[in-house]
């Protein structure tokens, strides 16, 4: 790792562990600090920090990491309200429900706090769909995406936003046939073995994102908390990620965060895997999607801009939900988003097409070493 990346880690492992950051490295760009704690979420943590440090760094930059700061206090405070309201509101209505990721996940940090939220998501049976539905358009949330995938999605303005899963994940995932033979056990309220799918999950969707583009400081970190939690079967744990093809990806993952934020042993591997995903963001920098295309790992990379150009229908309507009932207007609404796209996008367009323009075979090969090292199977 670079000079900046091992600083990076380092305010965050001081982050958890409450202490104080002993020196800053020569020349630090502290703009391309901040771009790189936001992209991985984390800049309110890098916040506390600093402060505790009395680190005198510009003006305009603790500006932005105070902004930060109070903006995922706030974020925190509504989502544990709104959550506990949807929790009480569901549970009335007799809807058997679970939370995935970040609301279990966050009570396996060392305060709950440091752990920040994009969106709530929860889990619950196809059956009940209507009456959760119900529940949350009449507590004054907006549908966005619905009935179109595995969820429905709603917002609440300014900060609420809401997944409603049927399914932890799409159908057109690998583990889909997996958890559609788990849901019932995913949903018994008596679950004896509740964290430990929830556990499994984590590694399921670190991988979805790793796979598709990149994962960011903030998945391993979650995976380094939530593995030192004491499961009651294990072996459990072990049997279904070899099941799934995860085991070795999940070591790999484990071994990294172990590196990172306890001392644990390094290798050229994990530093590559690193390396990786410290450029990669929360959820995966314009780069690493672009290269994680099928269209462009084959080396055809006029079918991905064509597919980037005219998607397919059911990646259209989470954008345009009136295709769902009228899908012989996709070929006007694929007009609509060029159109969009070259008047309101000319700078995320640029980035899209210099993305693929800058691939080369170099790239193709670093990544499907990436891959293997990371323990992914068949990618």
């Amino acid at each position: 790792m670079e000079k900046r990346q091992k600083f990076f880690i380092e305010i965050l492992s001081c982050a958890f562990e409450k202490k104080s950051i002993k020196s800053v490295p020569e020349n630090l760009d502290w703009d391309k600090l901040f771009y790189s704690a936001s992209k991985h979420k984390v800049a309110h943590l890098f916040y506390d920090v600093l402060k505790r440090s009395e680190i005198s760094l510009p003006e305009d930059v603790e500006k932005k990491f105070l902004k930060a700061y109070k903006s995922a206090v706030k974020k925190a405070a509504v989502f544990d309200a709104e959550f506990e309201y949807i929790c009480d509101a569901f549970s009335d209505s007799k809807i058997l429900f679970t939370a995935l990721k970040g609301a279990v996940i966050k009570n396996f940090y060392p305060d709950s706090s440091m752990r920040t939220m994009s969106d709530l998501d929860i889990l619950l049976d196809e059956k009940d769909r209507k009456k959760a539905k119900e529940i949350l358009l009449n507590s004054g949330y907006e549908i966005t995406l619905d009935d179109v995938t595995h969820e429905d999605v709603f917002i609440k303005p300014p900060l609420m936003n809401v997944e409603l899963h049927y399914s932890p994940v799409p159908k057109d995932q690998p583990e889909y046939i997996y958890y559609k033979e788990k849901i019932t056990q995913l949903l018994n309220p008596e679950n004896p073995l509740f964290y430990e799918d929830q556990y499994i999950f984590l590694i399921v969707h670190t991988a979805k994102h790793f796979r598709n583009g990149g994962i960011g400081v903030r998945a391993i970190a979650d995976i380094f908390f939530f593995s030192r939690y004491e499961f009651s079967d294990k072996n459990y744990i072990e049997n279904e990620l070899k099941i799934l093809s995860l085991y070795d990806f999940e070591k790999q993952m484990k071994r990294l965060a172990e590196m990172w934020f306890a001392d644990g042993e390094e290798n050229e591997d994990l530093k590559l895997i690193g390396n990786y995903i410290l450029g990669s963001g929360a959820f995966g920098l314009n780069k690493q999607l672009t290269l994680s295309n099928e269209n462009v790992k084959k080396g055809n990379k006029k079918l991905y801009i064509f597919s980037r150009i005219f998607p397919l229908k059911n990646k259209m309507v989470s954008a345009y939900p009136l295709l769902k009932k009228t899908p012989i207007l996709l070929p006007v609404f694929w007009m609509v988003r060029i159109f969009n796209a070259v008047l309101f996008k000319k700078d995320k367009l640029k980035s899209d097409l210099k993305s693929v323009e800058n691939i080369d075979e170099n790239n193709l090969k670093n990544l499907k070493e990436i891959f293997k090292k990371s323990g992914l199977k068949g990618d």
